[in-house]
């Protein structure tokens, strides 16, 4: 989106750096919502505190930051002189708004399903059971001294199972539960990315 919302650098500044500096919050924004937190410090080099505020206030930032771009490209649908440029390009950064959102539905859907509970029960009564009697089956095969390691290897790899399934639960991490899927280090690189193609746009700007 960045790309294309570039085409009009020269003859809208304003739009262009509003739309680049919510694009640079998007990730930001959809990384807080899955992790279930508000930090409006990562925000304050992109975003004025008006819009800070309005961000953190809401229950889903994503989706208030893709309200916004849609609502700065709104005009250019207005402005087509007939010619169907502005309209063309209307529709590419419209497009680009849906898939951004498609993908936010996707990873909120990964966030808000959990395990069934009767599945964690199951496996914990699984283990239990299998730790509790294995010991009689192990002291016929070997000595009984080495029943005891085997019995604490056997213990911690199935409990370690157990406890990196309630991990994948939240894959993305709460403030009680590590992150699986490190979102920190994909934002800042989503971030890097738009911030390169900023910098590259306002090189051949000055051409």
């Amino acid at each position: 989106m960045t790309r294309v919302a570039s085409q009009f650098s020269r003859s809208d500044w304003q739009a262009y750096t509003a739309i680049v500096r919510f694009l640079i919050a998007y990730p930001i924004a959809l990384k807080q919502h899955l992790q279930r937190r508000r930090d409006p410090s990562e925000f304050r080099s992109v975003l004025d505190m008006r819009d800070i505020k309005a961000i953190i206030n809401t229950q889903h930032p994503h989706m208030m930051i893709l309200s916004s771009l849609s609502m700065l490209i709104r005009p250019m649908r207005l402005r087509d002189d007939g010619t169907g440029k502005l309209l063309a390009l209307w529709t590419k950064l419209e497009g680009g708004i849906d898939s951004l959102q498609d993908a936010a539905s996707r990873l909120n859907l990964v966030a808000s399903m959990p395990l069934p509970i009767s599945y964690s029960v199951h496996i914990a009564r699984f283990i239990f059971l299998w730790v509790v009697t294995l010991p009689f089956a192990l002291v016929e095969l070997m000595h009984p001294l080495l029943v005891i390691f085997a019995m604490v290897f056997v213990s911690w790899a199935l409990y370690a199972t157990e406890e990196l399934a309630q991990l994948m639960e939240d894959p993305f991490g709460t403030a009680n539960k590590p992150e699986t899927i490190p979102l920190d280090k994909y934002s800042r690189r989503i971030v890097d990315e738009v911030k390169e193609q900023i910098l590259v746009q306002d090189i051949l700007d000055l051409r």
